[in-house]
């Protein structure tokens, strides 16, 4: 069992990411409130807002540089030292006991833990809703979904397993997808905690953008074949209608149908462009 790990973040402009910019501080804090840290690792996309300069109270590791997500992950990993580490977003708090309930999972087939990550205001209707259509409590639906994705908002993971990734420098998004393809590759698990938990802060809203680049991302690494993009688009708009019949809350609703739209947009503009 790891008594100390390394904490590998990466931000830019992560205050005014929040609605709340107080909540920046809040997730840092939780860091070194839930885990034992040996150093906590910063990657900056060169942040313009207060964020070097809240970030600097907490840990003098910080390294600027602007080749996105995938690479700044790759980045952070060249400098852990011990022999597990986590990544933990700039927009995720630890929820108490996470670390000590996360470490239960590991085991010699383990390769990385995810805690379960609790839904923010803007999607926890859509997912109250999800589960109820599944007969599922919430947090039965969330493991069951988290654990078929890949996520790195708060993932412990085994150091000795990616210490040689390499991460295409266009991964600005499904990064995370292509870390749990490496790790499993290597005959290791990717575990879902259901006990270790963690809360996504509400953020000014960025989905748009994201929903259009995970499109093209995923129509560029062939993730999502697509005989079943089309049938995923009706299954986004009936649950999307569902959603609203359920829980009256028309605002998560057309986040979950815009997010799409716009994945949509950004996989067919990927496969214009290279026809």
């Amino acid at each position: 069992m790891p008594l100390e790990i390394d904490i590998v973040m990466i931000t830019k402009n992560s205050i005014t990411q929040f609605e709340d910019p107080s909540l920046f501080n809040k997730v840092l804090n939780s860091i070194f409130q839930q885990v034992p840290v040996h150093k906590l690792i910063v990657v900056d996309g060169y942040s313009t807002d207060d964020t070097i300069r809240i970030v600097r109270k907490y840990t003098p590791y910080i390294i600027q540089d602007a080749r996105g997500r995938g690479k700044a992950r790759e980045i952070g990993i060249r400098q852990v030292e011990t022999e597990w580490f986590a990544f933990i977003d700039s927009d995720v708090i630890l929820c108490p006991n996470w670390f000590n309930e996360i470490r239960q999972s590991i085991d010699p087939k383990a390769g990385a833990i995810h805690g379960l990550v609790l839904p923010h205001r803007y999607s926890v209707n859509f997912c109250r809703s999800m589960a109820f259509l599944r007969r599922e409590k919430l947090e039965q639906y969330l493991y069951r979904q988290q654990s078929k994705a890949a996520m790195t908002m708060a993932l412990l993971v085994r150091t000795e397993l990616v210490r040689d990734i390499s991460i295409p420098s266009d991964l600005h998004v499904r990064e995370d997808k292509y870390i749990r393809d490496w790790i499993e590759r290597r005959g290791y698990d990717y575990i879902v905690s259901s006990s270790a938990k963690c809360w996504n802060a509400p953020r000014n809203k960025d989905f748009r953008d994201k929903g259009l680049q995970d499109g093209i991302v995923s129509r560029r690494y062939n993730y999502i074949k697509e005989r079943t993009v089309w049938r995923n688009a009706i299954l986004a708009f009936l649950k999307a209608l569902w959603a609203i019949l359920y829980t009256r809350d028309t605002h998560s609703s057309k986040d979950h149908l815009d997010w799409y739209l716009y994945w949509l947009k950004g996989y067919y503009y990927e496969k214009c462009r290279n026809s």
